[in-house]
């Protein structure tokens, strides 16, 4: 058995083996290592240092100029056998504890160092944040974060994203925040994720999908605008979406977390988006169709009925339409049109 451990941004591996019948420790003397950079074996001393003690290998990698593994070669002498394993330096998901010092710039580095590998072109990077944040965090002024400056949580995340352009030029990433927790998650700020007002974004379109953390309780308008974002789950928690919350944002698909609380989706909160689908959603307040249209439940007396009729025009005329409304509650007895 091969025990591979590396770091948080693969620089440092600690590689171990023990025998499967007996469990005894193998000697790191019989533990061998090789890169390979794009299929061809490299001269390891370029790249990586090796350092061997009583109990493991401790591969330190200088440098990754390609897609690279470690071949990891163990002797067994009781059994004069060989063993191998490859081992992909560059990986495919990456875990974030949110609660750790300095988390912010762990983010940062690890984009930019998925920047730097061509393997990644065109490619899905899975990041998953864990947690909880304290308001002491919130408010330590001790951080040597660069991000520090940032009062919120989702502003900092919001920032690295929006500000690190390089590190999106080729590829997306899946962000998963579900497993964050904490009182500073209850309210997404207005602006915390927005891009440029204007529709001419800063960054390349690099969000493959979000997932928010369950707790999330309210997303201010603007919080999301033109925020180049392809898909979002929205938890069951949330129960507003306020005016012009992801205006522009290049939506095509919104997931709502079954047993959802929303009550009000307020004016414009889609607008400009090109959705063609919601996820189930079915409460006393809002409802999904089995073709995906969002529709007013019959139960909700003060809908937000721009949300639904508003249009906006493509450069060239042709009209984009951000929701559907497919039917009209038989409590509702008027409807403000004059701006619509």
């Amino acid at each position: 058995s091969i025990f591979v451990t590396p770091d948080l941004l693969y620089k440092n591996i600690k590689i171990s083996a023990k025998n499967k019948k007996t469990e005894q420790s193998i000697d790191p003397k019989n533990i061998s290592v090789q890169m390979y950079v794009n299929g061809n074996k490299v001269n390891g001393s370029k790249y990586i240092s090796i350092e061997k003690n009583e109990n493991f290998v401790n591969v330190k990698i200088n440098s990754k100029p390609g897609y690279s593994i470690l071949e990891i070669i163990v002797k067994n002498d009781t059994y004069g056998s060989i063993s191998s394993y490859n081992f992909n330096l560059i990986p495919d998901s990456i875990i974030l504890d949110v609660s750790k010092d300095n988390f912010e710039d762990s983010l940062a580095e690890i984009l930019n160092e998925f920047s730097l590998n061509e393997v990644y072109s065109n490619k899905i990077v899975n990041i998953y944040l864990k947690g909880e944040i304290s308001k002491s965090e919130k408010t330590d002024e001790t951080s040597s974060s660069q991000y520090n400056n940032q009062n919120n949580f989702y502003e900092k995340i919001g920032n690295i994203i929006c500000v690190n352009e390089n590190s999106f030029s080729n590829f997306k990433i899946n962000l998963d925040m579900s497993k964050v927790s904490g009182s500073e998650i209850e309210e997404i700020p207005s602006n915390a994720f927005a891009n440029s007002i204007d529709g001419n974004y800063s960054v390349p379109l690099c969000l493959n999908s979000m997932i928010l953390p369950n707790g999330v309780k309210t997303i201010k308008g603007w919080a999301f605008a033109h925020f180049p974002l392809s898909t979002i789950k929205i938890p069951s928690s949330v129960t507003t979406i306020e005016s012009n919350a992801f205006d522009g944002s290049k939506l095509t698909k919104v997931v709502f977390e079954e047993n959802s609380k929303l009550t009000s989706i307020e004016s414009d909160a889609f607008s400009d988006c090109e959705i063609q689908n919601y996820g189930l959603l079915d409460n006393d307040y809002y409802k999904t169709s089995n073709d995906g249209k969002l529709l007013i439940s019959k139960n909700n007396s003060k809908p937000s009925v721009d949300t639904f009729l508003r249009q906006r025009k493509y450069e060239d005329g042709n009209d984009m339409q951000c929701l559907t409304i497919v039917a009209i509650a038989s409590n509702i007895v008027s409807l403000d049109l004059k701006d619509t």
